[in-house]
This record gives structure tokens, C-alpha cells and sequence, in this order.
């Protein structure tokens, strides 16, 4: 019937539609966990650097304790502030590893436990950039709207060769022919 086939290409154009929203929102996806990889490793070299800094400040309290210009307290309020450290710098080592490997899992990539994505290394977005137009235009762009708008024309055929099948058919045909009796 000429209305199911109708109803099945609009079916297939939706799916199309579907097929480039997932897409968008795997960019998207992808797009938020390189940013947020990003800031795991900014903040783990602070955090680094803060270690470093610490450990220094620990060594010069401890030297001038031993030679007698600074109190006890002094050592232990250095410790503390270094082991203090140390408890976010390996929490945001994880961060950074899990990041990685839901980044790398995401990308379609087989996540190593050595995988180091560099800072520099670009994603490319599989999505056309958006053309620029009035409103509601752009609103009749968007991929889930266009294949909602195509599973309603199918929806609508499929009725309407319901709706026709409701009705009986009548069909006529006629044959003409010629006999000789030779």
C-alpha cells in the first residue's frame, strides 16, 4: 500500500533525525568531559605545586627547629598543613584517571590504565556548524524536533490507512479476447 510505505520512509527519516541527536548530544558529552578533564589537571598541578611548597616550608620549619629558633608547635602546624595536602592531591590523581577514562571510553577508544590524553590534543565535532537564521527557523533545524514532526506525519498515515481499510474495496477488472474456431 502506497500510504504504509509512505509511513515507513517518514519512519526511516525520523530515525535519521534520532541518529543526529545522539549525535549532538555525544559532542556535547564529550565536549563537558574534556573541559572538566581539563580543570582535573590545572587543579592537580596546583595541588602539586601546593605539595612542593609545603614540603619546602616543612624542611625550613624543621631546620630552624633543630636550631632552636622556632617551637614545636611551629613543626607540627607544618605537618599538618602538608599531610593536609596530600589527601586532595591523591584524590584529584583519581579524578584525573577516571576522567580519562570516561573521556577515552566515550571516544570510542579502548581506555589504557597509562592513558594520558595530552592537554593539546583536539576533539573534532562531527556536526555541521549551525547556519544562521531568524528563530524559528533555527527551531525547525533542530534534529528532535524535525523527527518529532516526521513520526507525526507517519502516526498520521498510518490513520489514514487505517481509516481507508475500515472501508470495504470494490475492484473491477473486465477481459476482452477473441476465439477463432479454425
Amino acid at each position: 500500500n502506497r500510504v504504509t510505505v509512505s509511513a515507513a520512509q517518514l519512519d526511516l527519516l525520523a530515525a535519521l533525525e534520532d541518529y543526529k541527536t545522539q549525535l549532538a548530544n555525544l559532542t556535547k558529552s564529550l565536549a563537558l568531559g574534556w573541559y572538566a578533564l581539563a580543570e582535573s589537571k590545572a587543579q592537580l598541578a596546583l595541588l602539586h605545586e601546593t605539595a612542593i611548597a609545603d614540603q619546602a616550608n616543612l624542611d625550613l620549619v624543621e631546620a630552624s627547629y633543630r636550631l632552636g629558633t622556632t617551637r614545636a608547635s611551629d613543626v607540627l602546624q607544618a605537618q599538618e598543613q602538608y599531610i593536609s595536602t596530600q589527601l586532595p592531591l591523591s584524590q584529584t590523581k583519581g579524578q584525573v584517571l577516571t576522567r580519562e577514562h570516561a573521556l577515552s571510553t566515550q571516544a570510542g577508544r579502548y581506555p589504557r590504565m597509562d592513558a594520558n590524553l595530552a592537554a593539546g590534543t583536539r576533539l573534532e565535532p562531527q556536526l555541521d556548524a549551525p547556519q544562521p537564521g531568524i528563530p524559528s527557523l533555527l527551531v525547525q533545524r533542530r534534529p528532535d524536533l524535525r523527527k518529532a514532526i516526521l513520526d507525526l506525519h507517519a502516526q498520521d498515515a498510518r490513520i489514514a490507512a487505517a481509516e481507508a481499510a475500515r472501508y470495504p474495496r470494490f475492484s473491477l477488472s473486465s477481459s476482452v479476447g477473441y476465439q477463432s474456431s479454425e
